[in-house]
C-alpha cells in the first residue's frame, strides 16, 4: 500500500499543481482514478500543507514502468559492461529506415542490436548496418539489413521535400540538413546555381522548391543511379522545370556546357573538393558569384590557410 492524496474529481487539478509546486507527487506510482475519486502518490510531504485538498490515504497503486530511451538502456541488460562500450549509438534515421554501424566485436550481436532498434522506434520499419566506407568515384556505401523487412530504398523527407533513393546505391546525409537550409535561404531571385555533385539532388530540389524564382539548377553527379533518382525527385517534388540533371564528371561537363555561367556553385565533396576548385571558379560568371566549398581540415591553422 501506498500514501496517496484521495481528493475529489472535480479538485483534482488544483491539487495535481499544488503536489507538483510542492515536490510531493511520488513519480514511481500511477495515479488511480475510482469513482468520483482520483488518488495521487505523494512522497515526503508534509499533511498541514495539503489537508484541505482531500484526504491522506493509503491504496495500492502499480508502479510506472519506464520505456528505455536510448539504445543503450534497451541493451543495458543484454550485453556485457564490455559490450555496452563499444557499442555505436550514433546512427542515421532515412525515412523509415535506420542506418548503423556495428563494430566487428559485436557483428554475432547484430541481430539482437538491429531488432532492439526496432523496439525502440516503432515507426521504423528496418535497420541495415554499414558493411563497409563510402568509396568509390560514385560515392557508394554498401549496407545489409540486420533487421525488419524490406528494401534499402526509402522516402526521406526535408524541408518540405520528398528524397526517394537507395541508401546502398547512392550517397545521402541527412546529417547536413542545417547547412541545406542555409543555402537555399541564400539564393536569390534570377540566380543560376551549379550543383556540381548533386547527389540526389537534395541542394538542388530545396533550392528549386524553396526560391521558386531562381531561373535554373544544375545539377551534375557521376552517378547515374542517383541523377536517375534526382531526375525523379524533382518530378515528385514539382520543380522539373527548374532542375536539369547531367550524368558525368565535374571537370568534362562543366568544360563544355557551364564554363561562365553561374552565379552560384556548390561543391559538396569535401574530401577531393580541391582538385576541383579551379573547374568551380571556371563555372562563375565573369563578374564573379559565390562559391560554397566544402572540405576536410584537421586544424583551425589549416583552415584559415
Amino acid at each position: 500500500m501506498e500514501k496517496c492524496l484521495k481528493t475529489r474529481k472535480k479538485k483534482a487539478e488544483t491539487a495535481k499543481q499544488k503536489l507538483f509546486s510542492l515536490s510531493y507527487m511520488d513519480f514511481s506510482r500511477k495515479t488511480v482514478s475510482s469513482g468520483d475519486f482520483i488518488y495521487f502518490p505523494i512522497k515526503d510531504f508534509d499533511k498541514s500543507k495539503i489537508s484541505k485538498l482531500g484526504t491522506i490515504s493509503s491504496k495500492k497503486l502499480p508502479k510506472k514502468i519506464r520505456k528505455p530511451r536510448t539504445i543503450s538502456e534497451i541493451l543495458s541488460k543484454k550485453l556485457s559492461k564490455t559490450e555496452l562500450t563499444e557499442l555505436k549509438t550514433s546512427f542515421d534515421i532515412f525515412g523509415d529506415i535506420i542506418l548503423v554501424e556495428i563494430p566487428e566485436n559485436l557483428i554475432k550481436k547484430e541481430k539482437l542490436i538491429g531488432n532492439s532498434f526496432l523496439k525502440l522506434y516503432p515507426n521504423i520499419r528496418a535497420v541495415f548496418k554499414k558493411t563497409g566506407k563510402v568509396s568509390g568515384i560514385e560515392r557508394v556505401r554498401p549496407a545489409k539489413r540486420i533487421a525488419g523487412t524490406g528494401t534499402s530504398e526509402v522516402n526521406y523527407k526535408e524541408s518540405g521535400c520528398i528524397f526517394k533513393f537507395d541508401i546502398s546505391k547512392v550517397f545521402f546525409t541527412p546529417r547536413l540538413s542545417t547547412e541545406r537550409e542555409k543555402i537555399f535561404a541564400k539564393v536569390k531571385p534570377g540566380e543560376i546555381v551549379l550543383d556540381m555533385f548533386a547527389g540526389v539532388g537534395p541542394f538542388s530540389v530545396i533550392i528549386a522548391k524553396k526560391q521558386p524564382l531562381v531561373e535554373k539548377v544544375y545539377a551534375i553527379d557521376i552517378n547515374n543511379t542517383a541523377i536517375s533518382y534526382l531526375r525523379e525527385n524533382a518530378r515528385i517534388n514539382k520543380v522539373s522545370d527548374k532542375v536539369e540533371a547531367f550524368v558525368g564528371d565535374s571537370k568534362t561537363t562543366i568544360s563544355k556546357k557551364f564554363k561562365g555561367i553561374a552565379d552560384r556553385v556548390i561543391m559538396n565533396l569535401p574530401k577531393t573538393s580541391l582538385n576541383f576548385l579551379p573547374t568551380a571558379l571556371n563555372a562563375l560568371k565573369p563578374k564573379g558569384g559565390v562559391l560554397h566549398y566544402y572540405t576536410f581540415k584537421a586544424t583551425k591553422q589549416e583552415v584559415k590557410a
